[in-house]
């Protein structure tokens, strides 16, 4: 069995979850830009929503067995 780098760990779990670091990113600049429109109130809500959505797949997901 070869031995794996660090390189070949990482690019391995960067390419398992990218989906997740995806919408991670995603959910990030739109909590952005929500705060800059809005103000930082609505920034705060938003974040927050954003959150409960992230929890809320997460929990789909470790229910469905994947």
């Amino acid at each position: 069995m070869k031995k794996q780098t660090v390189f070949i760990k990482v690019k391995i779990l960067i390419f398992n979850y990218i989906q997740t670091l995806i919408l991670l990113l995603g959910m990030a600049m739109i909590n952005i830009g929500v705060a800059l429109l809005a103000g930082l109130a609505w920034g705060t809500i938003a974040l927050g929503t954003a959150l409960i959505a992230i929890s809320l797949l997460i929990n789909f997901d470790r229910k469905r067995g994947d």
